[in-house]
């Protein structure tokens, strides 16, 4: 096994050398290929990805109404200006959708959400780019599209929600 590769730092003018392992290497290079490719995420332990027991479907769908309901009353209380996570509201909220059989557009969504038009447009590219969203185009109007999770995005809100720490929503 080689030994420690060697790299001078310059540190206010300072110059060091920090010694990096073969470990170090790897980890670093393990992390380089993490950050350029979005279709690979860091293992997950078995723990966190399986819930021990699987909840049924309206469990669900209550933990999901649940979450987005205490995030909607959080604004009575404080400056709705504190909090910014359109994406996960954007998820919850076509999870909700679809199990309703609703297929909601752009406008709707952001209506729904209290969330400028802009903002959830940048977020449905990021979600959509993510593979956790499809558009589906309208079939006489091409200015819409309908709004929907993929699998993937489903299979990984439905892990989440049935985790037993998320008995309590957040």
């Amino acid at each position: 096994m080689p030994g420690p590769t060697h790299f001078p730092v310059n540190d206010d003018n300072l110059e060091r050398t920090v010694r990096l392992t073969g470990q170090d290497i790897r980890a670093a290079e393990r992390l380089l290929h993490l950050i350029s490719d979005p279709d690979v995420r860091p293992d997950v332990a078995p723990a966190m990805a399986e819930p021990a027991v699987p909840l049924p479907p309206a469990a669900l769908l209550d933990r999901a109404r649940a979450m987005i309901g205490l995030r909607r009353s959080r604004h009575q209380y404080f400056n709705p200006a504190m909090f910014g996570e359109p994406a996960w509201d954007i998820l919850l909220s076509l999870y909700l959708a679809d199990s309703a059989g609703e297929r909601p557009t752009t406008v709707k969504l952001a209506a729904l959400i209290d969330t400028p038009l802009s903002s959830v447009i940048r977020w449905l590219s990021y979600l959509e780019k993510e593979r956790l969203i499809e558009r589906i185009a309208h079939p006489t109007d091409r200015r819409i599209a309908f709004l929907k999770l993929t699998p993937k995005a489903i299979q990984a809100l439905e892990a989440f929600l049935s985790r037993s720490d998320n008995a309590a929503p957040a």
